[in-house]
Parts: C-alpha cells; structure tokens; sequence
C-alpha cells in the first residue's frame, strides 16, 4: 500500500523550478551554498528525501529508484511539471531514475559526482571513500554533515547502498534523452572522475566537466560548482 510521509523542503526564489536532491546520508542543508546562486535563476525547491534530514522515514529503506518515485509524487502535489533537476551524488542517481521513469517531469539534469558504475563498487568501497572524504572536506562544515548521517542512522544509509541496483537504469539509459551536465571532482574518492565520463558515454545529452574539489563538491567549492552550472541553467532553465 501507499505510504503517506511528511516531507521537508524549502523554497526560495521565483522563475523557472529547479529541484535539489542531496547526497546519501545528507540533507538539503548541503545545499546552504549554492541557493543564493540557485535563486536568482529560479525557483528553488531544496528536499529532504524520505528517511534523511527532517523528512518523515519510510517502514522499509528504500532504493534510489523507490525515493524516485516519491520525488515525482512530491513534484505533483506542487503542481510542477518540468523541473530541471540537480542532484548531488546518490540524489544524482535518484535524479536519473526520475527522468527514466517519468520523461515529462525533468527538462534538463545536472549530476554532481554521482556514481555511475556497472556493476558497482562494493557498497564497503564507497563507504571507506567516503571515510577518506571526511579528511577532504572543509572543517567547518563536517560537523553538520556528522549531524546529517547521524540523523539517518548508519544502517540506513548502508542499506540504501545495498538495495540500490542501477543495472535496469543502465541498460535503458539510451531513453534519457535530455540535456545533462556531469560534474565531477578531481579529488573524489568516492565517484572516480572515470565515472562521470562513463555517464557521460551512455548518455546522448552529456557534457562533462571536472572541477578541483573533492566528493563534497557542492559545499567544498561552491563557487567553482555554481559558475560551472551557469551556462548549462542559462540554456536550459
């Protein structure tokens, strides 16, 4: 049956809507640095996807395909029909599988350091990269990602990685047939640079760029983030 869950978002700005979908284990609060960017191209919608910073927790945990699915309910209960969605690493993932399943609701994508490999890493792999990330990171800033794991709790967030199973999105790939950009960071040790370029192959619309910045790289380097973003948004918003 249909769950009914409570889910956190912000809204800022006015125009043409983009969405922000966060990484695994984060929230919308990732995106602190790149909303007064963000907002004055557009109407940003920021959310909590279900289970993760104040958004209501589903019973079971849910793949990135599942919170997909829930994303585009929450599209539709705001009455928004073509977003051009942002999604910063597992949000990525989850920004693809929305514009898989449901064509009409993205016009455009940008994916930043969003994993991309067939078959993946072993979830222990990303795991223990995004443990060497942690000493990648601004200082300042780590505290409020420990709050945001700590928050979702760690089992949820291995059994995401574990549920998570993009072979199908993969295979039908050719059907994304929407301009995206890829960002990735050359210092990732999360999502390997060689990732984004995998993307970048499988996809028709793609343009990938690499910026100076670990996986954190919407946060670590917002203003290398957000001016590679303004070109793309300009042509697409």
């Amino acid at each position: 049956g249909h769950q009914t869950l409570t889910l956190a978002y912000t809204q800022t700005g006015s125009g043409p809507p983009m969405l922000l979908l966060h990484g695994l284990g984060l929230s919308r609060k990732s995106w602190q640095k790149n909303l007064r960017f963000l907002e004055q191209r557009g109407t940003v919608y920021a959310l909590d996807l279900p289970g993760f910073g104040q958004s209501e927790a589903p019973e079971q945990v849910w793949s990135t395909r599942q919170l997909a699915e829930v994303v585009f309910a929450f599209l539709r209960t705001l009455g928004l029909a073509s977003v051009v969605a942002i999604g910063h690493s597992l949000g990525g993932e989850v920004c693809l599988w929305l514009a898989y399943l449901y064509p009409s609701c993205t016009k455009a994508l940008i994916l930043a350091a969003t994993p991309g490999i067939a078959p993946a890493p072993a979830p222990w792999k990303r795991l223990l990269g995004l443990a060497l990330d942690v000493f990648l990171e601004p200082p300042l800033f780590m505290p409020k990602l420990y709050a945001a794991y700590y928050q979702a709790g760690p089992y949820r967030v291995i059994r995401t990685l574990q549920k998570t199973d993009i072979t199908p999105l993969l295979k039908n790939i050719q059907h994304i047939k929407l301009p995206v950009l890829l960002i990735n960071g050359h210092l990732d040790p999360v999502v390997k640079v060689s990732e984004g370029r995998l993307w970048c192959q499988r996809l028709s619309g793609a343009d990938t760029r690499v910026i100076q910045a670990s996986h954190g790289l919407i946060f670590s380097q917002p203003e290398a983030f957000n001016q590679t973003c303004t070109d793309f948004l300009l042509k697409n918003l």
